[in-house]
């Protein structure tokens, strides 16, 4: 856990969640985009997307990811995690497999609830960074786990 101060506000929160790991796309040669249905989420909604994954390199690429996958909110430009997905997810199986020039979607889901021990059930009020980890379901299993770039999101006060 890193210490990012108190507060209000982006980056001004102790987060209880690891930051996120995973390479560039284009070392695996792939390229990624992920695309939120709103850029706009209030405090206590979830929010979703899809995750555009194009295989631009010269290899075949399989992976089992599963669907939906869950992102994170970031203090943006970074990979600290400050929002999670609380609750469980029903997902199902989901073989990612794409020859060089092939391309897929997958459906992606993310919430608002802080990471860092606090009275509040939602972060504040602010501009923050969405991501997603692509790798194995199985996350026992070799292979690469690569993060998306980030989308941007405003989080507004609950109505």
């Amino acid at each position: 856990m890193t210490d990012r101060g108190q507060g209000n506000g982006p980056g001004a929160v102790v987060s209880g969640c690891p930051d996120l790991v995973g390479s560039n796309p284009s070392s695996s040669g792939l390229r990624l985009q992920l695309r939120l249905a709103s850029r706009t989420i209030e405090q206590a909604e979830n929010g979703s997307g899809q995750l555009l994954i194009r295989n631009v390199g010269k290899k075949h690429f399989r992976m089992d990811t599963g669907q939906p996958l869950v992102a994170s909110v970031v203090v943006k430009g970074t990979r600290t995690v400050v929002g999670q997905l609380s609750g469980g997810v029903a997902g199902e199986g989901y073989m990612l497999d794409l020859r060089p020039g092939g391309s897929a979607t997958v459906g992606v889901l993310f919430g608002v609830t802080p990471c860092f021990n606090s009275a509040t059930v939602a972060l504040p009020p602010g501009r923050y960074g969405v991501r997603v980890v692509l790798g194995d379901e199985d996350r026992r299993a070799p292979g690469p786990r690569i993060l998306s770039p980030e989308a941007s999101i405003q989080v507004t006060a609950a109505s």
